[in-house]
């Protein structure tokens, strides 16, 4: 049985497969092409948990949550633009898009056009990943500084290791010496105190 995962377009490009340029989604085995079967599981569930449980959640705590959550989905979406450079950098290496010019022409001139457009499409993907490296680290700045503003200690605690260390719930748990249960209720009352801080004043 296929499991597919159908998640909104923004939310975590590994997830996503396009089909000669149409809109398709993975099933785990071909998610997990490379990557560990486990760590794949685990991502899709720290991403399921990160958007269930918020139903009935005042509006203004919630628009706090995805201003937090921002940081989240940009890094899936760094680390996966890292993993896909990875891969053009293992196809230039393999020999899979190297080339001999030996004035031939056929086979060696569509190997020059392969091996220029792997070229391409590497220095496009760098251009991407530094560009979304300088975004992260000012957003990331300024969740720090929004959160440095919370006055309770173990709600700083939780989202510090949340949305600044980028932590799965299971290990800020085990790390706070609370239980999930708790370390929710803590979860929401951050929640509530960025809500008043991003109400009284602009996170520059």
């Amino acid at each position: 049985m296929k499991l597919i995962i159908d998640v909104e377009k923004d939310y975590y490009e590994m997830l996503k497969y396009n089909v000669e340029h149409g809109q398709n989604y993975k099933p785990f085995e071909i998610i997990a092409n490379g990557i560990p079967y486990d760590k794949v599981i685990d991502e899709v569930t720290e991403l399921l948990e990160n958007e269930w449980g918020y139903e009935g959640m005042r509006d203004d705590c919630y628009q706090a949550k995805l201003w937090l959550n921002r940081n989240y989905y940009s890094s899936r979406q760094l680390d996966a633009d890292k993993r896909m450079l990875s891969i053009i950098e293992n196809k230039l290496g393999s020999g899979v898009a190297k080339y001999e010019n030996d004035g031939t022409g056929g086979d060696s001139d569509a190997a020059r056009v392969r091996h220029e457009d792997t070229l391409l499409e590497y220095s496009e993907m760098r251009a991407k990943i530094e560009r979304e490296e300088r975004e992260l680290l000012q957003e990331m700045q300024k969740t720090r500084r929004a959160i440095d503003r919370l006055e309770d200690n173990d709600c700083k605690a939780v989202a510090i290791d949340r949305y600044i260390s980028r932590l799965k719930w299971n290990d800020i748990a085990d790390l706070e010496h609370i239980s999930r249960a708790h370390l929710f209720r803590v979860h929401g009352k951050m929640l509530e105190q960025m809500a008043e801080i991003l109400k009284k004043e602009v996170v520059a």
